[in-house]
């Protein structure tokens, strides 16, 4: 599905997420006017609308296995939780490395199976050494991480972590990966 911004608007019941910013999450992604990118997850989560106002054209996927229907020329794929959804990660990472440009990018949050516990519905849980294997065996190169902690909730939130908001305890890690086709 292809995201606009009319689309978006016209389909978000509650203007009022446009307060949670994911401005850390938009910064590292740093979507340009006209990149084409992927988005894997909630098609209406509060980080997609920057990405959009930037110009860029936004594909979201919310079903992984849809991802084999899409075709290649993708210059980034950005996720804040999408890959805890899939029951089979490294298939949907090794498809999306391959519908990436040359020189093309994936950024995605990826939490501590300890934060997920508590959170239901979320297929795939992990540690760090575990995500970091996975993105290298989907072909990823240049791998980095940065981790992101919170103390609370409203933290959590303004990062556009809204699934982890309900944490049982903080503070709460997220890794962020940044990894190069």
């Amino acid at each position: 599905m292809t995201i606009t911004a009319e689309k978006y608007q016209e389909e978000l019941l509650d203007c009022e997420n446009f307060s949670i910013s994911s401005e850390s999450f938009i910064k590292t992604v740093q979507a340009k006017k006209g990149e084409k990118l992927l988005f894997i997850g909630e098609p209406y989560s509060p980080a997609v609308f920057p990405l959009i106002r930037a110009k860029a054209q936004v594909t979201a996927l919310t079903q992984a296995e849809e991802i084999d229907e899409l075709e290649s020329g993708f210059d980034g794929i950005v996720t804040q939780f999408g890959l805890h959804q899939s029951a089979d990660p490294l298939h949907l990472l090794t498809a999306a490395f391959a519908l990436l440009k040359t020189n093309g990018r994936l950024v995605a949050d990826l939490a501590e199976a300890k934060v997920l516990e508590d959170r239901g519905g979320y297929s795939y849980q992990a540690s760090l050494a575990d995500y970091w294997t996975l993105i290298q065996q989907a072909g990823f190169e240049a791998v980095l991480v940065q981790q992101i902690s919170v103390n609370n909730a409203e933290e959590a939130i303004k990062q556009g972590w809204q699934d982890l908001a309900g944490a049982n305890s903080y503070p709460i890690t997220v890794n962020r990966f940044i990894a190069v086709k």
